[in-house]
Formats: structure tokens, C-alpha cells, sequence
């Protein structure tokens, strides 16, 4: 008796991290059956009002609401900002390995320049998409540590064509970035490097 007491308590009273598993548990469950129960009838109500004073937008027709432009911007620099560690060591590596390759072992093991290139590419990629997720992580944290302003967005928010569109453009301003920093062993002095390179920024 003493433990159905217990339990009662905890269930009447819950946590904040109980509150949290059940909105976790949410986006297991198809939103289209959820809908369709009745017992939850009496909690949509004061949902509901929560929602909407954290900002939430509910739509009758139950669309999700077109995105801001603020949030979509910032939902853009979060998903393009880890690319740019993809495309520096993406380009770097290609330079480097690829240059490694054809001025030092490309007559020993009979590859072409642009084989050395290509391999080169193999290794940046493989390098890039191992630092793009750290990097991830490392801007998430550095934001809730600065306040910095996060992307609001429901899930299907983030499935519409709009969304996606700004994930792109955030994706590919990130790889273009990296990439421009990632050309720097074209413009490495000479006395630095390790071996004689023909990675220039202008034609010899």
C-alpha cells in the first residue's frame, strides 16, 4: 500500500524530466493517431494555452505555419556553419595529399596527377564529414553557453520546401567558405613546406 501510495505521488506530482520524456515521446507516435484520440481532449486544452504562450503558432487546418525569416536565417547558419569545416579540410587535404602524391611517389607507384587528385579528394572528404559533426555539436553548445538565438522550428516546419531551401543555401554558403579557406596551400610560403610542391595560386 505504502508503494501504490509512492507512485500515485510521483505520478501526480512529475518532474521536469518527466515532463520531458513524454514530449519526447511525442514525435515517436504518428501525429495523425494521436489525433485521433479522444483522451486527450482535456489536455489539448491547457497545451494548447502553453503553446501559445511560448510563442507557438497553431493553425486550424493543422499545416504546419510558414516559418519566420528569422528563424529560417538562423536554422540556415546552424546546418551550414558545421559545413565549413567539411569543405576546409575537404579542399586542404585534396591539396596536400594529392600534391604529396604526385611530386613524391607518383613515379615510384605510376599514378597519374589527377589520380593523385582524386585520391587526394578521397581523403578530405573522408576527413571532412568526420570534423563537420564535431563541429556541429561544438556550435550547438558555444550557442546555448553565448544565448546565441536558436532556429524555432517544429518538426514537419523543418520538412517544408521553404526550410529545406534555406538549409541548402545555409549548406552550400558553408562548403564555400571552407572551401575558400582550404585553398591556403596555394599560398603557403615556400621556405615552410615540406617537400617541393607545385600547389601555386598562379600558373608557372
Amino acid at each position: 500500500d505504502r508503494l501504490a501510495v509512492i507512485e500515485v505521488r510521483s505520478f501526480s506530482q512529475p518532474t521536469e524530466a518527466d515532463r520531458l520524456a513524454v514530449i519526447e515521446a511525442i514525435a515517436t507516435v504518428d501525429p495523425l493517431e494521436l489525433a485521433k484520440e479522444p483522451k486527450l481532449d482535456g489536455l489539448l486544452v491547457d497545451l494548447r494555452k502553453v503553446l501559445e504562450e511560448k510563442g507557438a503558432t497553431i493553425t486550424t487546418d493543422g499545416t504546419p505555419p510558414t516559418p519566420g525569416t528569422k528563424d529560417l536565417a538562423l536554422w540556415a547558419i546552424l546546418n551550414g556553419t558545421p559545413f565549413i569545416a567539411f569543405g576546409f579540410f575537404d579542399n586542404a587535404l585534396m591539396l596536400l595529399v594529392g600534391d604529396l602524391i604526385d611530386t613524391q611517389l607518383s613515379m615510384s607507384i605510376g599514378v597519374s596527377t589527377m589520380c593523385a587528385c582524386a585520391i587526394g579528394n578521397i581523403v578530405g572528404d573522408v576527413f571532412g564529414i568526420f570534423a563537420s559533426n564535431p563541429m556541429e555539436s561544438a556550435v550547438v553548445g558555444a550557442a546555448k553557453v553565448l544565448r546565441l538565438p536558436m532556429p524555432h522550428l517544429s518538426a514537419p516546419q523543418k520538412l517544408t520546401s521553404t526550410a529545406r531551401l534555406w538549409k541548402s543555401m545555409g549548406c552550400v554558403g558553408g562548403v564555400v567558405i571552407g572551401c575558400g579557406l582550404g585553398m591556403f596551400p596555394l599560398v603557403f610560403p615556400d621556405r615552410f613546406r615540406l617537400w617541393e610542391s607545385n600547389n601555386t595560386l598562379w600558373k608557372k
